[in-house]
């Protein structure tokens, strides 16, 4: 098999250490060493209780997840080594470009908190940044605001998504807006209104 890689000289390295790391899963546990010095890494601490319903059945949860949002996400763990059971945490790595990280990384969350309420959430506050380039706002909301802006099936978040072009995701009683400030903005208008 031939795999034929295009693009920048760091796009065509990226391509490649993420097929060898694809390649390494197969035989074990992934561990990236500097993670924390790369521009397209955001790492998340997941409850080990909660592994399962991240991962899905072989895994199918978290394709769905790298399909919607186009980035590369596996369990890291140094030396093999495994996160304690029962209490502990394990760190999922997201992979690919700052927006669709953030979706990933903010859709992890609002499975988690759903599984496991409070992991994230707790002492959490509103937040509005009036950075122009791409950050996250933090909107907190009573029970019964939330059940108006949040149907069974995510149609509402949806819209409010493509209509402000902002990503926007609920995590427990916080909606998280992502985006540029115009987005940010655009998003917390339209859900201020529902």
């Amino acid at each position: 098999m031939v795999a034929v890689v295009s693009g920048t000289k760091s796009e065509r390295c990226r391509v490649r250490e993420y097929m060898k790391w694809l390649f390494q899963q197969l035989e074990g546990p992934v561990y990236v060493a500097g993670w924390e010095d790369r521009e397209d890494c955001t790492v998340v601490d997941i409850p080990s209780d909660c592994i399962g319903y991240i991962t899905g059945n072989r895994r199918a949860t978290l394709g769905l997840m790298e399909e919607e949002w186009g980035t590369l996400m596996f369990f890291m763990s140094e030396d093999g080594a495994r996160g304690t059971r029962g209490g502990g945490t394990e760190r999922l790595a997201i992979f690919g470009p700052q927006r669709p990280r953030r979706g990933s990384e903010l859709k992890v969350m609002s499975g988690i908190e759903t599984k496991s309420p409070g992991f994230f959430m707790r002492g959490i506050r509103e937040k509005l940044s009036e950075r122009r380039g791409f950050d996250t706002d933090r909107m907190l909301f009573r029970d019964d605001e939330l059940s108006s802006s949040h149907s069974s099936d995510g149609a509402t978040r949806k819209k409010l998504e493509l209509a402000s072009g902002a990503i926007l995701q609920y995590v427990g009683h916080v909606a998280f807006i992502a985006g540029t400030l115009k987005e940010r903005r655009r998003c917390r208008e339209f859900a201020t209104r529902c």
